[in-house]
């Protein structure tokens, strides 16, 4: 048994009869190793190359689950969302309200399919967004539509400023909206989310004439405030009210 290169050979002494022989061998031996070390063409990934694939494996399956997270809304978005829809719930309630007690005029009518609309374009977000819906939605159904009959039936003055307030109220709570994801950072991170508190900030949900409520931070004295000025400031802080209530439960 001779050593040579790294490698065990058995030889007998008739098959390696002069030294000149056994160190022509072992010469070869060397040369084979030496050439399969080297060479770059062998079959399969090599340790370093296998090391890189799954390294960029595991960066891409970061990366989708970094972009994955991103995309996720948070409590603060889930939470507007919720409120939205609540908000968007209540008046389409006002306005079937209004239309059954009219039997469907036009003007009506026309408020109530533009709610419809809004209504289900929230509800779509709030869904991919992941917002559970609030528990006050039986509640503003029933009380947006005994709302929207009573000031159908009421004189027009009184009907203008209860529409006036509700119009005021939901521009008021999207404008707010707007305001404060716009402050957190929040605002675009998800897709149509700007654009769609805009239109519902903007949407017209009062008849031309309709007043404006009073602001009652600047009112000193209750006389100052006439009868429709009053039910209208009412309703305002009762729609307040009730958002605030839809934003918790």
């Amino acid at each position: 048994m001779l050593r040579c290169g790294g490698y065990l050979t058995h030889l007998s002494s008739y098959q390696l009869s002069s030294a000149r022989q056994l160190r022509a061998l072992c010469t070869k031996l060397e040369g084979v190793g030496v050439e399969n070390a080297s060479n770059p063409d062998q079959k399969g990934p090599s340790g370093t190359e296998k090391t890189q694939q799954n390294t960029g494996e595991s960066a891409e399956n970061t990366n989708h689950e970094g972009k994955t997270r991103s995309n996720r809304s948070s409590p603060k978005i889930q939470e507007l969302l919720r409120v939205s829809h609540a908000s968007e719930v209540g008046a389409v309630s006002f306005f079937r309200g209004q239309s059954w007690a009219t039997s469907g005029r036009v003007d009506v009518e026309y408020f109530l399919e533009q709610e419809r609309q809004q209504l289900e374009s929230v509800k779509n977000m709030a869904t991919e967004n992941h917002s559970r819906p609030s528990a006050m939605l039986p509640a503003l159904e029933i009380g947006g539509w005994a709302l929207g009959v009573a000031t159908a039936l009421a004189p027009r003055q009184v009907s203008l400023a209860v529409a006036g307030a509700v119009q005021d109220s939901l521009a008021e709570q999207f404008n707010d909206q707007i305001r404060e994801l716009r402050e957190r950072g929040e605002l675009d991170k998800v897709e149509g989310l700007r654009e769609s508190l805009r239109n519902l900030r903007d949407t017209p949900r009062a008849p031309d004439g309709a007043p404006t409520p009073p602001d009652l931070s600047k009112i000193t004295k209750l006389q100052d405030l006439t009868p429709e000025s009053a039910l209208g400031a009412a309703v305002q802080i009762s729609c307040k009210v009730a958002m605030g209530l839809a934003k918790k439960i």
